[in-house]
């Protein structure tokens, strides 16, 4: 009976490792994600049609840059929490 709550311990703690890795990778690919909207968000920002700022103004650029750095801030403070979580 002991071997079988080991082995039920076991398989838990497996299927709990696979949801965490599951997790971290979704975690890097939202970061990966938002990074390339803040390098999308800048190409636009300095892009030969926005001279004028007829595109994409001055203070919109800052809005949505700094939006867009707190999610990414948001989403590496997950992550670090869940490797935290992991070396316990």
């Amino acid at each position: 009976m002991k071997d079988w709550y080991i082995e039920q311990l076991n398989r838990q703690n497996e299927i709990e490792k696979n949801s965490q890795q599951d997790t971290i990778n979704a975690l890097r690919e939202a970061c990966s994600n938002c990074q390339e909207r803040i390098n999308n968000l800048l190409q636009l920002k300095i892009s030969p049609k926005n001279t004028q700022r007829q595109i994409l103004s001055d203070d919109k650029f800052s809005e949505e840059n700094d939006k867009l750095i707190k999610e990414r801030e948001t989403i590496k403070e997950k992550m670090n929490d869940l490797n935290t979580a992991n070396d316990r």
